[in-house]
């Protein structure tokens, strides 16, 4: 807790020096953006910023644009705790909750082989991690789906920072991310749900892409926290290691045709 109390006063002492004036350009244009999203207009904070990232690429400037883009997006820095909370509690704390499997025991043929049967059991297992995660992240808002291009252009930035807590502030962004992906995958749930589950329904293909899409933002996620707090990266390492294996079983599901082939000619 104060790490993470640490790191909200260093970026808000970082945002509220750029607001001292006479100093060189990058740093007046950032004083200014800064004045720009204290008065909630992102987009002209964003234009300043991105023209100057052209000239003046430095921290400073990606982390007052990165914050301008995820404001424009509906996510205040200020609510750093609520977002965080959910990832940590997701990656330390499994706990014993039930959670509806993404595909049914009950659905499946009784024929169908011993591989393909293992691929959606780490399927369901996966699924499951998901709505344990957006369980514990309640309090973190959903962010509709027009406005993700600018949360993914603040992650983009961060991403080419360096210190702890740009990596502390990408991962919070992350959760954010990812809890509003969780519920477009929960959607096409819902669709299949209403077809009875059937194997050969069109959105089962999309399913297994968008929970890989959301696994490796998991990763990311969990790699961005273990380079926040250097004293835990082996443990987030260890927990990203997991996440790491069930995406790539995740992935192969979606090469596996034969898979595909065997859900939809041997329905039961």
């Amino acid at each position: 807790m104060k790490r993470i109390a640490l790191f909200f006063y260093m970026l808000t002492m970082i945002l509220a020096c750029h607001k001292v004036a006479n100093k060189t350009p990058a740093e007046d244009h950032t004083a200014k953006a800064t004045t720009y999203i204290d008065q909630g207009d992102y987009s002209s904070a964003i234009e300043l910023l991105e023209d100057t990232l052209k000239h003046e690429d430095t921290y400073e400037v990606r982390l007052v644009l990165a914050s301008a883009y995820a404001g424009r997006a509906g996510v205040k820095v200020e609510n750093y705790w609520d977002y965080l909370i959910g990832f940590d509690a997701f990656a330390k704390d499994k706990g014993p909750e039930s959670f509806p499997d993404l595909v049914p025991a009950d659905v499946l043929p009784e024929n169908l082989e011993d591989k393909s049967k293992e691929q959606l059991k780490i399927l369901n297992e996966n699924f499951k991690d998901l709505q344990r995660l957006e369980k514990k992240a309640d309090k973190v808002p959903v962010v509709a789906e027009t406005d993700r291009p600018d949360l993914v252009r603040a992650r983009e930035l961060l991403q080419g920072t360096s210190t702890g807590s740009s990596k502390l502030y990408r991962s919070l962004l992350t959760v954010v991310l990812v809890k509003s992906e969780i519920q477009d995958g929960k959607a096409l749930v819902t669709a299949w749900s209403d077809k009875k589950f059937d194997p050969c329904f069109p959105a089962v293909k999309g399913l297994s892409t968008w929970l890989s899409k959301v696994l490796y933002l998991v990763s990311e996620g969990l790699n961005d926290l273990g380079k926040a707090y250097p004293d835990d990266n082996a443990n987030y390492q260890a927990m990203r290691a997991d996440v790491d294996k069930g995406n790539v079983y995740t992935r192969q599901l979606l090469s596996y045709q034969k898979t595909a082939d065997t859900l939809c000619t041997n329905k039961k």
